[in-house]
């Protein structure tokens, strides 16, 4: 899944384990990708904190296919 919001952050999840520089997790995990560049090349700064960590609530084995965020404020 992957959702842009206005402000250039992407929020991704996976359809395994991943790990990226200054993150890791699982399927059932959302991470950030601070954009330093859109485009063709995409640069990114991964924050370390997941946004969401689905082994906190049971998820483990679960794929997060879809991700949707309501507008900021």
């Amino acid at each position: 899944g992957t959702y842009v919001t206005e402000d250039g952050n992407i929020y991704l999840s996976t359809s395994g384990n991943f790990g990226v520089t200054g993150a890791s997790g699982a399927d059932e995990d959302v991470f950030i990708c601070q954009a330093v560049s859109l485009g063709d090349n995409t640069a990114c700064i991964y924050l370390s904190n997941l946004y969401f960590d689905g082994s906190i609530l049971n998820l483990e084995g679960e794929d997060i296919d879809a991700i949707g965020l309501p507008p900021l404020p």
